[in-house]
């Protein structure tokens, strides 16, 4: 596995182990020198309208279109810093309904999983769903 441009959360869990992946005969997150290789993008199943979805849906787009070997994996929310960050810090934040949450550690295992055995596809990564004002309250009662 190569990993190229591999910034934020999943990409600094995935450099951690591109070692151990050398058998993986791919080429993993923002790049867009992959023609030669199975191209693997990490995108979301957010279901939100924003500058972030809208441009992750086009990449997949782009992606189906241009690569012949491919792996769209859609991830739900990771616990990590963003949501965290997000109920520890603002104020105003409304927790409503449910969230679904993936590790980071999960989603690393599950990416390679899928990398090794799914080709020309799109894979939605399940995480568990949590109720979202149980979490901001667990959230901010751990950071006193």
């Amino acid at each position: 596995m190569i990993l190229l441009n591999g910034r934020g959360q999943i990409g600094s869990a995935l450099k951690l182990i591109e070692k151990d992946t050398s058998d993986l005969d791919v080429i993993v997150y923002h790049t867009w020198n992959f023609l030669d290789k199975k191209f693997v993008f990490i995108s979301t199943k957010s279901k939100s309208i924003n500058y972030y979805t809208e441009y992750k849906k086009l990449a997949e787009t782009l992606v189906e279109e241009v690569c012949k070997s491919y792996l769209i994996i859609r991830l739900p929310n990771l616990l990590g810093k963003g949501i965290c960050s997000r109920f520890k810090e603002e104020k105003d934040i409304l927790a409503i309904g449910q969230i679904e949450l993936l590790t980071i550690d999960d989603a690393i295992k599950l990416i390679i999983n899928n990398i090794k055995y799914n080709s020309n596809s799109i894979v939605e990564l399940q995480g568990t769903n949590i109720d979202a004002s149980l979490l901001q309250n667990i959230i901010k009662f751990g950071s006193k």
